[in-house]
């Protein structure tokens, strides 16, 4: 499935702060800018552009990740459509045409990119065996 480009999705953000009254430029505003608008947004887009990326979960190999680990661990994983974050491993898939696929071995708490970010020892000893069920497929 073909993901809204990450172009047209600030050119939609763009257009919505503009149809809410305001003047929108890319860094601080000067005193001509100020002066000659009463409404200014600051939208600046920094670092690479990476595009979303999803895998159908009819895709066969979904399927036979589903599989492996519905095998292992006596239950199907929770499938979620989309997941957070910033994977850049889009430009890849857009190059090489190949299929990707999101497995977390996190806790659900463990408070990425935070200082008292964590990983329980449950969660690390699941995460070897969930990565040995998708290799051993």
């Amino acid at each position: 499935m073909k993901e809204t480009s990450a172009d047209d999705l600030i050119a939609k953000l763009r257009a919505h702060i503009e149809k809410q009254g305001y003047d929108i430029v890319d860094g601080d505003p000067d005193d001509a800018t100020r002066a000659k608008h009463s409404r200014i947004a600051r939208l600046s887009v920094n670092g690479p552009i990476i595009n979303a990326f999803r895998t159908p979960v009819d895709n066969p190999r979904a399927q036979a990740v589903v599989a492996s680990l519905t095998r292992t661990f006596g239950m199907a994983p929770v499938q979620l459509r989309t997941l957070g974050g910033t994977v850049p491993i889009a430009p890849f898939i857009e190059k090489l045409g190949f299929p990707a696929l999101i497995i977390p071995i996190v806790n659900f708490d463990n408070n990425q990119h935070e200082e008292n970010e964590n990983l329980r020892l449950g969660a690390f000893f699941d995460g070897i065996v969930t990565i040995a069920a998708v290799i051993r497929q």
